[in-house]
C-alpha cells in the first residue's frame, strides 16, 4: 500500500509539467500577404486585393476590412475588390486568416495611394508651320520623351525632381537615363518600323507613393505634301494639294513640304512632270514653276520626291494631276 501510493505521488510529479508546458504552447502563425492587381493603382480606378499564404493548412475563413470597416469574409473571400479615391487619398486595408475556431492565425495590411503619371512624347522631325498633329519618328528618328508625375495633390516642378524615374525601352532598363529628377529621356527605335514601349516607373524617395506608365510608338514613313504659293496670299498651308491642281491662270508655283524628317535643307528634291524630270527653282529646289505652253489642254501627272544622300530612311514620294 505504501509503495503503490509513492507510486502514484512520483507519476503526477512526473506528468504535472508536461500538462503545464503543453497548455501554453503558441499556436503557430500562418505566412500571409496581400497581392495587388494592378501593381500601381490609378485614381477612381479599381484596384484588387489577393490573399497569398504560405504553410496554410486545412480550410480558413478570410476576413477583409476597409479603414477599419468590415468589407468581405469567408472561406472564399481570397481577392477583395476596392474603389480607389482621387490623387494624394489613401485607403487601408486589412486581411485576417481566421481558423475553424475562431482563432486568428494570421495578418497582414496592405495601404493604396492610388497615383498617375503621363508621358507626352515627340520626335525630333520637321512638320510644316502650323501643322497640328504630332511630330512622328521615322526609324532613324531621335525621340524625345518626358513624364509628368501625379504622385500627389503637390504637382510642382520641385517636388517632381525629388521623385525617382526609372525607365524601360521595350523591356530592357536605360539605366543610364533613370534616377532622381531624370524626367526626361531621348530614344531611337530599337527595331526600324516595328512598335516598341517606353515605360517609366516613377516613385518617391521612400518607396511609398509610385505610378507607371506605358505608351506604344510606332515610326512612320516619311511623306512629302505640295503646297501652291499664291503671289498674293503667299504660301497657302491650309491646304494641300491632294489629287489634282488646276491652271487657272498661266502658271503655279508649288513648294514641296516634307515631313517626318531631321532637316528638310539637308534632302534632295526631284519634280518630274508627265514622267519627265523638270527644273526646280535654282535658289531653292523645293519649289517649281508650272506654266501652260501653247494651247495644250489635259491632265498631266506631276511628281515630287525627296531623298537624303546621307540618311536612306529619309525619303518619300508624291504624285498628283495637274489639269490644264
Amino acid at each position: 500500500m505504501h509503495m503503490a501510493l509513492l507510486r502514484a505521488i512520483f507519476l503526477v510529479l512526473l506528468l504535472s509539467p508536461m500538462v503545464a508546458f503543453a497548455g501554453f504552447i503558441p499556436v503557430p502563425q500562418v505566412s500571409i500577404g496581400i497581392l495587388p492587381t494592378p501593381d500601381y493603382p490609378k485614381p477612381h480606378s479599381t484596384i484588387t486585393l489577393r490573399a497569398e499564404t504560405y504553410g496554410a493548412v486545412g480550410d480558413y475563413a478570410y476576413r477583409w476590412t476597409v479603414d477599419g470597416a468590415p468589407a468581405q469574409e469567408g472561406v472564399n473571400a481570397r481577392a477583395l475588390s476596392v474603389s480607389t479615391g482621387p490623387i494624394g487619398s489613401s485607403k487601408e486595408v486589412g486581411l485576417q486568416l481566421i481558423e475553424a475556431g475562431g482563432a486568428v492565425r494570421g495578418s497582414a495590411t496592405f495601404i493604396i495611394h492610388p497615383a498617375d503619371v503621363d508621358i507626352i512624347w515627340e520626335a525630333e522631325t520637321y512638320v510644316p508651320p502650323f501643322y497640328r498633329g504630332r511630330r512622328l519618328p521615322h526609324a532613324g528618328s531621335n525621340i524625345v520623351l518626358t513624364a509628368i508625375p501625379f504622385l500627389t495633390s503637390d504637382i510642382s516642378d520641385e517636388s517632381a525632381r525629388a521623385y525617382s524615374y526609372q525607365w524601360r525601352l521595350d523591356a530592357k532598363p536605360l539605366a543610364s537615363q533613370s534616377g532622381i529628377g531624370r524626367s526626361t529621356i531621348s530614344v531611337s527605335p530599337p527595331f526600324f518600323n516595328n512598335t516598341f514601349t517606353v515605360t517609366v516607373l516613377v516613385s518617391t524617395a521612400n518607396g511609398s507613393l509610385a505610378a507607371e506608365k506605358t505608351v506604344s510608338i510606332t515610326p512612320v514613313q516619311p511623306l512629302v505634301l505640295a503646297y501652291e504659293l499664291n503671289p498674293l496670299l503667299g504660301l497657302l498651308t491650309h491646304r494641300a494639294v491632294q489629287q489634282t491642281v488646276s491652271l487657272v491662270d498661266e502658271e503655279v508655283t508649288l513648294l514641296a513640304m516634307p515631313l517626318f524628317v531631321a532637316d528638310p535643307e539637308a534632302l534632295t528634291y526631284v519634280w518630274r512632270l508627265h514622267g519627265s524630270d523638270i527644273q526646280g527653282n535654282a535658289d531653292n529646289p523645293r519649289i517649281t514653276t508650272l506654266r501652260r505652253t501653247g494651247g495644250v489642254h489635259g491632265i498631266f501627272p506631276v511628281g515630287v520626291s525627296f531623298f537624303n544622300p546621307r540618311n536612306s530612311q529619309e525619303a518619300a514620294s508624291s504624285v498628283f494631276d495637274l489639269s490644264l
